[in-house]
C-alpha cells in the first residue's frame, strides 16, 4: 500500500509520513476488463502445454494467483487475503519475478521468486522461528497463536484511524492497478474497511484514495508521478482537500499526463482522437 499521510501535532509543525509504490495495466478500468474477460479461452486443445495457449496446469495456477486465500482464521482483523493482480496488468517481470527454479530449494538458491522469498524470511524467522524450516511444508493453521502474535505487531490493518483523524491528520494513498509486489486489492480492503468505520462523509474529511491504471511497484506502463506534499499540506493547513490531480507518465520519453480519480472512480476517455495523451481529454467516472 502506497500512501502519503501528515499529521500536525500539538507542538511544532506538521510531521509528513511518505511511500511511494504500485503496478497497473494500461486499461482504466479494470474491474470491467475482469468481468469481461475469461482466461480458459486461452486453454490450449487438449490441455496440454504450447507456446500461445495456457495448459491445464498452468489455468490451475492462474485460478490460485488470482483467487483470494482464507487460512481458515483471523489475522488482524481479515479472515480473507486478496488476490494478486497477474490478470490486470502486473507483471511479474524484473525484480518482482516468477524465479528461475521450478521447486524452491531448503535453504533458498537465490534463484526462487521474490515473493516466496519473502514469504520463506517471514515463515522461518518470524513464525517458525525455525531457520531450516521447509516453508512448502509449512501450514497456517498449526502456528495461528504465532500468527497472531506478529500480526499484533507487523499489521496496522485492524487500527483504528480515529485519534488521528481527530488531530487534524489527512492522507492521500494511492496503489497501482498491476503491482506484481504488493497487491491493489490490499489497500482496496483497507480502504473499504475505512469506509465501513466512518462512512463515506467522514472518511472524505481526512483520507482520498487513488487508485492508478498502469502504474506498478515504482514501475509501470503508466509510470504516474506527481507531487502531493503540497496537495496534503493545502489540505491540512487550508482546509482545502484535494482536487484535479494530475498524473504524469514517468517512463522515457513518454509525455503524456491522465487524471488522479478518486476511488471507486476511474479516468474515462472523453477526448477527442489524437488527444490520448493528455489528462484533460479523461474525465474521472463512477464505474
Amino acid at each position: 500500500m502506497s500512501h502519503t499521510a501528515r499529521l500536525r501535532p500539538a507542538a511544532a509543525g506538521a510531521v509528513s509520513v511518505r511511500t511511494v509504490a504500485p503496478a497497473a495495466s494500461a486499461i482504466a478500468i479494470v474491474a470491467g476488463c475482469d468481468a469481461a474477460f475469461d482466461v480458459k479461452t486461452l486453454r490450449c486443445a487438449t490441455g496440454g502445454t504450447g507456446d500461445n495457449c495456457l495448459s491445464d496446469a498452468q489455468l490451475k495456477a492462474v485460478a490460485k494467483i488470482t483467487s483470494e486465500y482464507k487460512p481458515g482464521f483471523s489475522v488482524a482483523g481479515m479472515n480473507a487475503f486478496p488476490k494478486w493482480a497477474l490478470l490486470e496488468g502486473a507483471t511479474f517481470a524484473g525484480p518482482s519475478n516468477f524465479g528461475k527454479t521450478n521447486q524452491p530449494s531448503n535453504p533458498l538458491s537465490g534463484t526462487e521468486p521474490l515473493l516466496y522469498s519473502a514469504g520463506d524470511g517471514t515463515i522461518k524467522f518470524i513464525i517458525t522461528r525455525d531457520p531450516k524450516f521447509d516453508t512448502l511444508r509449512f501450514d497456517p493453521g498449526q502456528y495461528q497463536a504465532r500468527i497472531a502474535t506478529a500480526a499484533s505487531i507487523m499489521d496496522v490493518t485492524d487500527q483504528s484511524l480515529d485519534r488521528f483523524r481527530a488531530k487534524g491528520g489527512k492522507i492521500i494513498m494511492t496503489h497501482g492497478t498491476a503491482d506484481d509486489f504488493i497487491t491493489p486489492h490490499n489497500s482496496i480492503a483497507y480502504y473499504k474497511r475505512q469506509l465501513a468505520q466512518f462512512g463515506q462523509a467522514r472518511l472524505d474529511s481526512f483520507m482520498r484514495f487513488y487508485v492508478i491504471p498502469g502504474l506498478g511497484h515504482g514501475f509501470g506502463t503508466f509510470n504516474a508521478r506527481f507531487d502531493s506534499l503540497p496537495a496534503l499540506e493545502q489540505w491540512v493547513d487550508s482546509g482545502k482537500a484535494p482536487e484535479g490531480l494530475i498524473a504524469t507518465d514517468g517512463n522515457p520519453n513518454a509525455s503524456r499526463t491522465r487524471p488522479l480519480c478518486a476511488y471507486p472512480k476511474y479516468p474515462r476517455f472523453t477526448g477527442t482522437a489524437g488527444a490520448e495523451n493528455v489528462a484533460a481529454s479523461f474525465t474521472c467516472a463512477a464505474k
